[in-house]
């Protein structure tokens, strides 16, 4: 069958309700139909998973087999869950007792496409699942989306705290309830302020102390970030000064993001504030998207342009016309003396210094009156 469908790119295979010698025949035609980009595979449980992941692997498609979750008993909606989005498909894991709850962190090292996910429990998440979740939350390269709802002790707490300070690809964090102390408060402060790639924060404690160490922790190092976007925590009503800070510098963030998106696009090609918005904004994730939004270009083109308006930055001549140190180019005089001249600088020694150098760091002229 496989075979006569000629324009079919994506397929979802339900591996459970197949034999294993189905299975592998199945994987075996996919080797050969290779127009077939992605496989969906959904209701794993525990007895398929390992014997299919060995068969995926035996025929060497691995790369179009899309692991979306693992479902496991599903009895009663108040127990224990966690959903997990893949390739466009949602599925919900429900699970009864601390027994399954271990078992779904330990298939985590076994799922390659999640980019969502939600862990809610009702009780305290202990060492060994805190365990193996911090190692898969150092490790994934494509999760998004992560929301953490449970109580937790403070080892625990800590565990999962320097996985999150690890990771990398995590971009939307949402933190319930695990935060219950005042150093584990402090620490989360941390670990989201001093992010490089977290646009979207959501905070809920019903700890006073915890809830209170953390808004002034936060509001205190939030003023060195120019990544997040997005901040929403409670209880707030009893923390506005700090509440006020922390939206000025979300404020802030978007407006430095719309100047360096209009300098890579031409609009503020020559102004310092655009070029100092560029320098701060450039490692941020929704700079190419919003280049992409502005210039209607493809990710692949607002990339290049990024990587060349920063490219620019580093000629000597650009960069001081800029900074507005000069109209045109760098020309000096030379000294009676015979000291180095910077326009006779030569272009590596130029560049590092230039690692050190911004375009926030030359000051303007005082305008006469």
């Amino acid at each position: 069958m496989l075979h006569k469908l000629t324009s079919l790119r994506k397929l979802t295979f339900p591996v459970s309700s197949y034999p294993l010698e189905d299975q592998r025949a199945f994987l075996e035609a996919l080797v050969v139909k290779d127009s077939i980009e992605e496989v969906r595979v959904q209701s794993l449980n525990h007895c398929h998973l390992s014997e299919f992941r060995s068969l995926v692997s035996e025929t060497g498609i691995g790369g179009r087999v899309k692991f979306c979750s693992v479902p496991v008993e599903e009895r009663r909606l108040d127990s224990d869950s966690y959903e997990a989005y893949g390739g466009g498909v949602r599925d919900r894991l429900h699970g009864i007792g601390l027994g399954n709850v271990v078992y779904w962190f330990r298939q985590l090292s076994t799922l390659q496409s999640l980019t969502t996910m939600d862990v809610w429990l009702r009780g305290a998440i202990n060492a060994e699942s805190a365990g193996l979740f911090g190692h898969y939350l150092r490790n994934t390269q494509v999760l998004n989306d992560l929301k953490m709802s449970f109580s937790a002790c403070r080892d625990e707490a800590l565990v999962l705290l320097d996985a999150l300070s690890l990771n990398t690809s995590i971009t939307a964090l949402y933190v319930e309830g695990w935060c219950r102390t005042r150093r584990t408060a402090r620490l989360l402060a941390d670990v989201v302020s001093s992010s490089k790639n977290i646009l979207a924060f959501a905070y809920y404690s019903k700890g006073r102390n915890a809830s209170r160490t953390f808004f002034s922790a936060f509001a205190q190092r939030i003023d060195s970030n120019c990544t997040i976007l997005s901040v929403n925590m409670f209880p707030r009503k009893r923390e506005g000064k700090h509440w006020n800070r922390i939206q000025e510098v979300v404020t802030r963030n978007h407006t430095l993001l719309i100047h360096a998106a209009r300098y890579v696009t031409g609009c503020m090609v020559m102004q310092k504030s655009g070029a100092e918005a560029l320098e701060l904004m450039s490692s941020n994730p929704m700079l190419v998207s919003k280049v992409e939004e502005m210039a209607s270009l493809s990710e692949n083109a607002a990339k290049v342009s990024i990587r060349s308006r920063l490219a620019d930055l580093d000629d000597m001549d650009f960069f001081m016309s800029v900074a507005g140190v000069v109209k045109e180019s760098v020309v000096c005089e030379e000294t009676a003396e015979g000291r180095a001249c910077l326009g006779a600088l030569p272009y590596d020694c130029w560049l590092s210094l230039r690692r050190f150098l911004q375009v926030a760091d030359v000051i303007d002229r005082p305008q006469r009156i």
